[in-house]
């Protein structure tokens, strides 16, 4: 249990990051792609999933597919408010990767 808890809270803080970017491109900045954590890799290093699964895309269109979610919630100091999106992002990918815990 402490590796979901683990995974969750990583989730979470990338999710942080990733409405600052988000927010921040909506006023016209644009990175390029050079402030992405790729937080998501080392979630997979830690659940032991192949970068090469045939599944990955979808694991990737999964993760990011909260993007939008993200845009709708206020930006806060603790982010407490992306943990129950953070877990529901968990558990979509665990499905998918067919994890058993």
């Amino acid at each position: 249990m402490i590796k979901d808890e683990l995974i969750i809270r990583l989730i979470q803080q990338d999710f942080k990051h990733l409405q600052l970017i988000l927010e921040m491109q909506q006023i016209g900045f644009e990175d390029d792609g050079f402030h992405v954590l790729n937080i998501l890799d080392v979630i997979l290093d830690i659940l032991e999933v192949e970068k090469v699964s045939p599944f990955i895309d979808d694991i990737y269109d999964i993760y990011y597919g909260f993007n939008k979610v993200l845009l709708e919630i206020p930006i806060s100091f603790e982010s407490e408010e992306l943990i129950p999106i953070a877990t529901a992002c968990f558990q979509k990918i665990k499905e998918r990767c067919a994890i058993r815990r």
